[in-house]
């Protein structure tokens, strides 16, 4: 499989949203499979752990500042979401409709789901939403103005209050943590583990209940892409270069010098 050691907790709880979440067809199939089926509430167990040791609650104070980012945060990803949906809509013929489908779609792989997500696991897609917007892709978002602002300035407001609420998340668990005394090292990471190892175990269930190519790729598809970009960006980091960008389907990329294969001693996020 490939390396998920690269992914932090909070985007792994993205990549599994869907696993757990009654109205996804992966959940469906999780469902469907007698192999897969006993696993289910393992998979739960170990993304609540994550999401304790991420210290991510929803705060009772509605001016709270995590509140009010996150009210921020929904309201432009709905915006940018329903905009998109709408121009294409509107569109002259069905191959600008389908490139607009195409663009919001790289924006929003997962659709709105991602806006009934903790703050953590919203902040935790800032990363990998940049990594997938290419500049062909924000010049046309630059082309495109709603009330005197370019989507592209949309799409800007959104990243950054995405970056703020992975900042609320910090102050909050290190204010949790000094209410409660000192965390044990390593909580964190303990528990992505745990999840790293449900992942596999559920993978290895799903080939022995026979799951065709299809089904799989509906539960590793967007987690294959997720990790690839995560070890992309360790590599990086440990080289000093600005990461490759991913090619985003139905946009011509110009050629660029072959990424170099992964470095197996590159250094995974810290998760503590």
């Amino acid at each position: 499989m490939f390396a998920l050691k690269y992914l932090t907790g909070a985007e792994l709880l993205t990549a599994t949203l869907t696993w757990v979440d009654p109205a996804e067809d992966a959940r469906r199939k999780l469902d469907s499979f007698d192999t897969t089926r006993p696993l289910l509430i393992r998979l739960i167990e170990a993304r609540t752990a994550i999401q304790a040791a991420l210290a991510t609650r929803e705060p009772d104070d509605p001016d709270n500042e995590g509140r009010a980012l996150d009210a921020r945060h929904d309201a432009l990803g709905r915006g940018l979401f329903n905009t998109l949906t709408a121009f294409s809509q509107l569109a002259a013929d069905e191959a600008r409709a389908g490139a607009l489908i195409s663009l919001r779609d790289t924006i929003f792989p997962d659709g709105l789901r991602i806006l009934r997500a903790t703050f953590a696991e919203e902040a935790g897609q800032v990363d990998a939403r940049a990594d997938r917007v290419t500049p062909e892709l924000r010049a046309e978002l630059e082309a495109m103005i709603v009330e005197g602002r370019s989507l592209a300035a949309v799409l800007d407001e959104l990243q950054a209050i995405g970056r703020a609420l992975g900042g609320a998340v910090t102050r909050s668990t290190e204010s949790a943590a000094r209410a409660a005394g000192p965390t044990p090292r390593g909580k964190l990471r303990t528990a992505t583990q745990r999840l790293v190892r449900v992942i596999r175990v559920i993978g290895d269930a799903l080939e022995m209940g026979n799951a065709d190519d299809e089904a799989i790729e509906l539960f590793f598809g967007p987690l294959r892409v997720a990790a690839e970009s995560a070890q992309r960006r360790a590599i990086a980091r440990n080289s000093g270069a600005t990461p490759p960008r991913p090619p985003t389907p139905g946009v011509a990329t110009p050629t660029t010098p072959t990424t170099p294969a992964a470095d197996p001693g590159a250094t995974p996020p810290r998760e503590d």
